[in-house]
Formats: structure tokens, C-alpha cells, sequence
């Protein structure tokens, strides 16, 4: 742990998990340690498929200095970040018996965004939530999601369907369908 911070990736499922796991997250949150909870893409591990999170975990979140930075007081706040959908680089590899598997790989620029908004955050210098990218949140509503920490809790996700001209696609499909009929029904009569 350096300047009392640490990280740690745990399955998905602890983010939401009841019993033991939901007492261990409740004491994180009230004890205010918890400072970012990033979730990763699939298929960044060659021993499994699944989505992972990082959590940061701080024990100073008062002002102070780090590194030569100026580091905000950010009591009381948890940034959440969702990487899921940056699954766009992924490298093919062999493991036994000549199987190939696929694994993602974040890009040195993803990295630096991801870090970029981090420390912007940290600082309070040019942060802004970012729907479906990322979001800072108070304790008290993590308390009011009965201590949630999974992401898409708390940042917007954008409903892409809403931008569809739904009777336009309506008339396209169903034009799409006469025509292929037609095209069936003129084959079969020859």
C-alpha cells in the first residue's frame, strides 16, 4: 500500500453481493475508504472471460499533496467508471491443444484516459461526468442504493434506441419484405 492506497480486482458479483460480502462493502463505504470502482472489459485474463473490477481503495482522501499534484478533498465521494465497452482491441492466442482464445487489451491511449479522468477527478481540475463512461457519486446515495457499487447504479447510460425514426424503419423493413417476397414468389412461379 503506498501513501495508503491500494487496488484490488474482485469479480463483478462482490459489487452487489448480499450476506458477508454486502457487510464487507458496507464497512468500506461507511469507513469512506472506497475511492474508485472501475469496471474492466471481458476477456482481459487468459484464465477467465468474465468482467472484472478494480477497486482503489484510500485511506487519506483529504486534501494533500501527492507527487508534486494537489490532490482535492474528495470525502464522501467514490468515482465509478465502466469500461465495458472499450472491447474493441482483442488479440488471438493459443493455449493447449492448439485452442485459440481471444483476449482484450486496453490501448496506451485508452490507459491515459482512464488515468486522465482519475487524477482530473482527484484534483477537481476539468472533471465531468461522462454518461456511460463515468460518474462521481456522494456516500449518501451509494447508502440509498443499499451500498451498491455496481457502476451502472450511478452512471447515465443513453437509451440509443430513442434516435430511431420508428415509423420510418417500420416503412423500410416493411418495403424490405415486399420485395423479397415478390423476388420468392417471382422465382417460384418459373
Amino acid at each position: 500500500m503506498t501513501n495508503g492506497v491500494a487496488g484490488f480486482l474482485l469479480a463483478n458479483g462482490a459489487l452487489n453481493a448480499d450476506g458477508i460480502e454486502r457487510e464487507i462493502r458496507q464497512k468500506l463505504i461507511e469507513n469512506d475508504k472506497v475511492e474508485a470502482i472501475i469496471v474492466l472489459p471481458r476477456n482481459m485474463f487468459y484464465t477467465t472471460d468474465i468482467s472484472v473490477t478494480l477497486w482503489i481503495l484510500n485511506n487519506n482522501k483529504s486534501d494533500h499533496e501527492l507527487h508534486g499534484h494537489l490532490i482535492r478533498n474528495h470525502q464522501n465521494e467514490v468515482l465509478f467508471m465502466d469500461l465495458r465497452q472499450w472491447n474493441d482491441h482483442v488479440q488471438q492466442y493459443k493455449v493447449e491443444k492448439g485452442t485459440n482464445k481471444k483476449k482484450t487489451i486496453l490501448t496506451d491511449e485508452q490507459i491515459a484516459k482512464v488515468k486522465l479522468i482519475y487524477q482530473s477527478w482527484q484534483k477537481g481540475s476539468d472533471y465531468e461526468d461522462i454518461p456511460e463512461l463515468c460518474k462521481s457519486v456522494t456516500i449518501d446515495k451509494i447508502k440509498e442504493a443499499n451500498y451498491s457499487l455496481a457502476p451502472s447504479k450511478y452512471i447515465e447510460f443513453i437509451d440509443h434506441d430513442l434516435d430511431i425514426n420508428y415509423e420510418k424503419e417500420m416503412s423500410r423493413i416493411q418495403s424490405e419484405m415486399k420485395e423479397g417476397e415478390c423476388k420468392i414468389f417471382c422465382v417460384n412461379e418459373y
